[in-house]
């Protein structure tokens, strides 16, 4: 299976975090937020992978071709902003079966792609949606369920007005997606939600089915969403101190702590996990680090 990575756009809400960069390219525990949705995808056996990209942009120069981490990456521009369905066309070229779609900043997506291949396997349907339940849903796009069953989506409402919710249930973002699909895109208006609307008119006319996941998703959509995204890394991350690292015997460290090379900790320095501190850090003379993430190359302290 192919996969088509969304990494197009200015991001402008993520800003200033975002400046120069798309907000994929963010490093979060010494790696990108691009490099970990890679890692996820080739852990859930997707290898071949294309990234739709802005004119300019250094996410090739990053990633490479992807031989190094074992998958197949290539590359599309995206030449102007014109919305999800225009990002995906790009990719046309490349696509020779039914692929999966979704931001680049999707890091988490092993957790979902098993259950919807499940799902296309035991309905047979030629598109499989991601879905969550919202208490807001006046805020996303909701999908409407067919009355017979249950799984089966028929239509989608974007942010419908409160108390015409057709459900509670809102489009995560992951996509499954037939080659036909784009056969669909070309019927469409061209405008802004054009990707939404050919997902409408697939829905009019054949089988399309829903996973409604209890499990977490998170979003990029501003910079304070790295708090979660962080929280995410810290449930999994493991406790490790570099053989390079040098610690000072009256520093304490405490609870889950990795520490990467060559960093130093400094007489009565304090560091109370969860915590990362990158490569080639400095934690100076009684400093106290907790709950933080510090990237590589910096000094806290004197």
């Amino acid at each position: 299976m192919q996969a088509v990575l969304l990494a197009a756009g200015e991001c402008s809400r993520f800003r200033p975090l975002s400046d120069g960069m798309h907000k994929c390219m963010i490093s979060i525990f010494g790696k990108t937020i691009i490099e970990r949705t890679v890692e996820n995808l080739k852990k859930a056996g997707i290898t071949d992978i294309i990234v739709v990209q802005s004119p300019g942009s250094n996410i090739k120069d990053a990633l490479g071709d992807g031989s190094s981490s074992g998958v197949n990456i290539r590359y599309v521009v995206q030449k102007e902003a014109k919305g999800m369905g225009d990002a995906v066309l790009a990719a046309e070229k490349y696509i020779d079966s039914s692929f999966f779609v979704l931001n680049a900043n999707s890091f988490e997506v092993s957790e979902f792609l098993d259950d919807m291949r499940s799902k296309l396997q035991d309905t047979g349907a030629g598109k499989v949606l991601l879905g969550k339940k919202t208490d807001m849903p006046w805020n996303y796009g909701i999908v409407v369920l067919d009355k017979k069953v249950s799984d089966k989506v028929v239509d989608l409402i974007e942010k419908p007005a409160k108390g015409e919710e057709p459900s509670d249930i809102r489009l995560v973002g992951i996509y499954f997606l037939p080659k036909d699909f784009f056969d669909y895109y070309r019927r469409v208006k061209v405008h802004q939600y054009a990707f939404e609307d050919a997902l409408k008119l697939y829905m009019s006319e054949n089988d399309a089915r829903i996973v409604i996941t209890d499990k977490g998703t998170p979003t990029m959509k501003y910079p304070w969403d790295l708090f979660n995204v962080s929280d995410i890394l810290f449930s999994s991350m493991k406790p490790h101190i570099s053989k390079s690292a040098k610690i000072d015997k009256s520093a304490k460290i405490e609870g889950s702590v990795h520490i990467g090379e060559n960093t130093r900790v400094f007489e009565n320095a304090v560091i109370k996990g969860p915590c990362y501190i990158g490569d080639n850090c400095v934690i100076g003379n009684n400093s106290f680090v907790r709950n933080s993430v510090i990237e590589s190359n910096v000094l806290i302290g004197a």
